[in-house]
């Protein structure tokens, strides 16, 4: 959907807004399907230790998936 309402707005760079936690993985997926630069913007979740460690775990398997299994856009 991003890439296509950038072809259609001539965006030729996209900013995002993630957690922190997913910056790496959404980057990855942004960059699949929009040809054009791809920032993404940090953002820090107030989140438990337990929660947070989940979260990291789950976009580390996520990720691993992305680059291995799931490469299309």
């Amino acid at each position: 959907m991003i890439a296509a309402l950038a072809e259609e707005k001539g965006w030729t760079r996209v900013i995002f807004v993630t957690s922190s936690y997913q910056l790496s993985r959404a980057g990855l997926l942004l960059g699949r399907c929009f040809d054009g630069e791809v920032l993404g913007v940090r953002a820090q979740p107030g989140l438990a230790p337990f929660a947070w460690a989940r979260r990291v775990g789950h976009e580390w398997l996520a990720w691993a998936h992305d680059v291995t299994i799931s490469r299309g856009c």
